[in-house]
């Protein structure tokens, strides 16, 4: 379950639960082994349930559809990803939005580190924006992984934002 902090233009903070993200990857076209140019193709649907106060900022106040069509090339330690899709809440006039980006990663021993680059355009009447980020996937263990990243606007309006999980793997 999402913990979701907030503090909107200075005010005082504000956490609790947020929105509830699932999502399923669909892999349809194979990487050719190493040497070979043909990328892995596949979609990435996912689905946030409105499980955060909208009021208090934890969350958008509708479920939400996000489909996109990813490509992923790996050359030795270094992973390039990108893709591009559409988003938009599940509520009566939401009009969604174009989605567009590309990552680098390169593993480091346990550690995988990345840098994102992506721009979304704007939704029933907001600005686009392009953001850029740094995060990382820290293996503890086989099956216990720490993630973190930062993001900020590169252009438009969109708030400088963070993200800390943990993930656990069967």
């Amino acid at each position: 379950m999402p913990l979701a902090l907030s503090r909107p233009d200075g005010g005082p903070a504000r956490w609790g639960p947020g929105d509830l993200e699932a999502g399923a990857k669909l892999r349809f076209v194979e990487e050719d082994e190493e040497g070979g140019w043909r990328p892995q193709v596949g979609v990435f649907p996912i689905v946030t349930l409105p499980t955060g106060s909208e009021a208090r900022g934890l969350g958008e106040g509708a479920a939400t559809v996000f489909l996109p069509l990813w490509l992923q090339k790996g050359v030795g330690s270094w992973t390039v990803y990108g893709g591009a899709g559409w988003r938009t809440a599940l509520r009566k006039g939401a009009s969604g939005a174009w989605f567009g980006g590309a990552v680098v990663q390169r593993h480091l021993g346990p550690v995988l580190l990345g840098v994102e680059l992506f721009h979304e355009t704007g939704a029933e009447g907001e600005a686009g924006t392009t953001r850029g980020g740094v995060g990382a996937v820290w293996d503890v263990g086989e099956k216990v992984h720490l993630l973190g990243a930062v993001r900020r606007s590169l252009a438009g309006a969109a708030a400088p934002d963070a993200y800390l999980g943990l993930l656990l793997t069967p």
